[in-house]
């Protein structure tokens, strides 16, 4: 039976231990910072699988409020609502889409909306993030979700109130978003 390697310094006598190993020389290169090495294009790599998850995320949640949409005007089902995997619901007028139940449905796409309100690098473009989130806002009314709805809009009202009691106490704002403001007051001008 082999024993461990020795740890630098300790005479050969004492094991590998991980709170004991030596770091290597001050300006050393790791193997993922060598230009070329594999593990170099490993931080690009993991960045692209991210950006392609966050993209896939964005189509699988419209695609369920495209179906959404179809199903609530078309009043054909695609995806049957069932009770407990024993019944099924005829006859409902809300829309169930890939999830399966409405209320679950409208849930995940509020989450979705909060999302992409409280994170706007999950789509960084303004023109593509808001006809987004007032699609998926449509899209409550058609799962019948109700509550999600109104604490969506609550939540945005919210934030809303604290950004213009914000700038009331003297907070600073970009020039496009005063422009903006004064182009849509007309007492601005006054």
């Amino acid at each position: 039976m082999m024993s461990p390697p020795p740890v630098a310094g300790s005479g050969g006598t004492a094991p590998l231990n991980a709170s004991r190993v030596a770091y290597p020389a001050a300006g050393a290169r790791r193997p993922s910072q060598i230009p070329g090495s594999k593990l170099a294009e490993a931080p690009q790599l993991i960045d692209m699988i991210i950006a392609s998850l966050v993209w896939g995320l964005h189509l699988t949640i419209l695609l369920n409020v495209i179906l959404g949409y179809y199903e609530y005007f078309s009043g054909q089902r695609l995806i049957t609502l069932s009770l407990g995997g024993d019944m099924v619901v005829m006859g409902e007028w809300r829309s169930s889409a890939l999830l399966g139940h409405p209320l679950t449905a409208s849930g995940l796409v509020g989450a979705y909306i909060f999302a992409l309100i409280l994170r706007p690098a999950l789509c960084p473009q303004p023109v593509l993030r808001l006809p987004l989130i007032a699609f998926c806002l449509g899209s409550l009314m058609v799962f019948g979700g109700r509550t999600a709805l109104v604490t969506v809009l609550l939540v945005i009202g919210s934030f809303a109130a604290l950004e213009i009691f914000r700038i009331l106490r003297g907070g600073r704002t970009s020039l496009p978003v005063a422009i903006r403001a004064s182009a849509h007051d007309p007492l601005a001008g006054a």
